[in-house]
């Protein structure tokens, strides 16, 4: 385990633009947490010392391999962070998406690639109505203290300008 946190621990402080080598790290410390009973100090130590936009990608691949456990903060640990289990719940790992990352790694993905972009950071699906959007907006303003009737005169004139500019 030293030697894969040394590793590691050497491989942020030279990060850069590697991110071939910091997804081949993520699967390395996952797969160190799944045949080393749960030990997750090199998982931790790869997110809490990555760059924070390489950190929040090898997060969210870890959350979706790793069932039943959940990444805390954790001031102790010396990566600012800790695996937890979560209660009630069965902790294991989610070998189709490890199998994934690992063919990923095979095709030499990059971390912030757009194949890991579409794998782990799927499009938004969601088709919000007009309605979904005016209520938000309405909940927002009102919140904030802002008057709704300025609200609705500021989307008037909004629509009012984007049909001008359709017309013309």
């Amino acid at each position: 385990m030293t030697s894969l946190v040394s590793q590691i621990k050497r491989h942020c402080t030279s990060q850069g633009s590697q991110g071939a080598k910091t997804l081949e790290l993520a699967s390395v410390c996952i797969k160190h947490m799944r045949d080393n009973q749960g030990e997750w100090t090199p998982l931790v130590t790869l997110i809490g010392m990555s760059q924070p936009a390489q950190a929040r990608i090898v997060r969210k691949i870890a959350e979706r391999i790793l069932q039943g456990y959940k990444i805390n903060k954790d001031d102790k640990q010396d990566s600012g962070l800790r695996i937890a289990k979560v209660k009630d719940d069965n902790q294991g790992y989610d070998e189709t998406v490890l199998r994934k990352l690992d063919d990923m790694i095979d095709v030499k993905a990059t971390l912030q690639g757009a194949v890991v972009k579409d794998y782990f950071f799927p499009a938004s699906t969601t088709v919000w109505s007009v309605d979904t959007y005016a209520a938000t907006i309405a909940k927002k303003a009102v919140k904030e203290g802002s008057d709704i009737n300025a609200l609705i005169a500021a989307l008037m004139a909004i629509q009012a300008a984007e049909a001008a500019k359709i017309a013309a």
